[in-house]
């Protein structure tokens, strides 16, 4: 007869280091991390976040010339007057961004142009900060341009005047994009 005693603390003494090497072998996946709280403007949700460099066509900058994708997500309330329905991303927008370093000696500006996702579109573009550290990301919000969005103004069918431009910011340290791992964990800063 065998003895089989030892057979399973052996097998288990195994399994562990097996486990983690499959799972250190999965794709990690972007993380995105949000600069700070989700913002109420105008019947709106405005939340900005950065993730790692995206390839973006067809006239995206080069993704390994860039430390993060900077985007802002935009979406309609229950309470917006324009006639966007409820969780719907708001098209149509200018969005203008000014990256600043907390001491202000550093900053870069730019427009984050309407971008399509699998999970969904967002305004968004390549960035450089200036190293890690602590940042002031500025946004200023244009509504569409009345010339290109026309808009009904019947009693029956009607939307509200566009709103005036919204500036928001937000402050939040920059240390790198991150990857979600497969152990459920962030790394990669």
């Amino acid at each position: 007869m065998m003895d089989t005693r030892n057979t399973g603390a052996a097998a288990r003494r195994f399994r562990w280091p097996l486990i983690a090497l499959a799972v250190l072998a999965l794709p990690a996946e972007a993380v995105q991390v949000a600069l700070g709280d989700e913002l109420w403007r105008h019947g709106m949700t405005i939340q900005a976040e950065y993730l790692h460099p995206l390839e973006v066509l067809p006239d995206s900058p080069d993704p390994s010339a860039a430390d993060a994708y900077l985007q802002l997500n935009i979406h309609a309330q229950r309470s917006n007057k324009q006639g966007f329905i409820k969780f719907s991303w708001v098209p149509y927008l200018t969005v203008h961004y000014r990256l600043q370093s907390a001491d202000g000696r550093w900053s870069r500006e730019g427009v984050l142009p309407p971008t399509m996702a699998s999970y969904g579109p967002n305004y968004g573009a390549n960035v450089r900060f200036n190293g890690y550290g602590r940042y002031r990301a500025s946004f200023r919000i244009e509504p569409p341009p009345p010339d290109q969005v026309r808009r009904q103004v019947g009693r029956q069918t009607g939307v509200g005047t566009w709103w005036e431009p919204i500036e928001v910011q937000w402050e939040f340290d920059y240390l790198g994009p991150g990857k979600k791992t497969g152990v459920g964990g962030s790394g990669g800063y």
